[in-house]
């Protein structure tokens, strides 16, 4: 089974559903993975401090858990996104002179929410499953996103020129790939100079129940290959990335890398 597949995107609307709801997160992910969540949303809010012109490439978006980091953030660019490996080291909004350039050259219709907030950052987002972009297409509708950008493709074969986007985001999907460090390598290919890829995986040797769970996961066809902590920070770094961020919470890992500036 994978997640495109009929079974797969069963699984994938439980995935979504749970996801979307804090409350049930929270508490879920403290079972089955001895995580806090909080971690992961404080990510995505901080989605919503991007300044103007930025370019988000959200892959796999699942039903686009995501797009509420543009609607919930400040909208300032003011730096507030450090906490989630989203903002520079020297205290302002992420890459503002790269976002701005990326405004300038105006290559798509930036996702504006009501024409506040979120005006001027590029989303797009991507899945392998047909079924997860309709969510993520529906949910942005709901939310009053439009430009909003959507693609079905493979994560080891993007459709995107290098060096287009400014963020890549790859949240719960490493863990999920049959090939996680070609998508690494296929994300920070996306990142223009200076870009972050931020996300998070659940790895293995955290603990043996946790062990468990992903082998159930992997012989249900729902998790890939996965890695540990150190075999993340190679990926990493192979890919040409500086590790900024690489916190272990149970058996989740949160990361942040940059590109050569």
């Amino acid at each position: 089974m994978t997640w495109a597949s009929a079974a797969g995107r069963v699984q994938g609307a439980v995935y979504d559903f749970g996801v979307r709801r804090e409350w049930l997160a929270r508490p879920a992910g403290r079972v089955l993975w001895g995580t806090d969540v909080g971690e992961l949303y404080a990510s995505i809010r901080a989605l919503g401090d991007l300044p103007a012109g930025a370019s988000v490439l959200d892959v796999p978006c699942g039903g686009g858990v995501a797009l509420r980091g543009l609607v919930g953030g400040s909208g300032r660019g003011d730096g507030r996104g450090r906490v989630a490996g989203l903002g520079r080291e020297d205290g302002r909004g992420l890459m503002a002179e790269s976002a701005q350039e990326s405004g300038r050259k105006g290559r798509s219709r930036p996702a504006v929410v009501g024409g506040r907030r979120s005006a001027g950052v590029r989303y797009v987002g991507v899945d392998i499953s047909g079924a997860m972009v309709a969510r993520t297409r529906r949910r942005a509708e709901r939310l009053g996103l439009d430009g909003v950008e959507l693609v079905a493709a493979d994560v080891g074969r993007l459709p995107f020129a290098d060096g287009v986007f400014d963020v890549c985001v790859c949240f719960n999907g490493l863990h999920c790939l049959s090939e996680p460090a070609v998508a690494v390598r296929e994300l920070a290919r996306c990142l223009r100079r200076g870009g972050r890829l931020v996300g998070d995986m659940v790895v293995s040797r955290a603990g043996r129940r946790q062990d468990l769970a992903i082998a159930a996961l992997r012989r249900a066809g729902l998790f890939g290959t996965g890695g540990t902590a150190g075999e993340l920070r190679d990926w990493l770094a192979g890919a040409g990335l500086r590790v900024e961020r690489l916190e272990q919470s149970g058996a989740v890992v949160h990361f942040a890398a940059v590109t050569a500036s």
